[in-house]
């Protein structure tokens, strides 16, 4: 098990938040090469499902 500091969390989660947004580009990219005519689709359902650009949510 690893230990995280609740105090680390928020830094933590933005960056992996920051690493899906990038992949998300990354998707766009590949998506704008390879099926242009479905590319914001494909972008706008994988950011849904893996809920990349919502905000995050502040730890109670």
């Amino acid at each position: 098990m690893t230990e995280v500091a609740r105090t680390e969390l928020p830094r933590l989660l933005a960056g992996v938040q920051q690493d899906l947004a990038d992949f998300l580009l990354l998707v766009a990219a590949w998506a704008e090469q390879h099926a242009p005519q479905s590319a914001q689709s494909l972008v706008s359902a994988v950011d849904r499902s893996l809920a990349i650009t919502s905000p995050l949510r502040k730890l109670s």
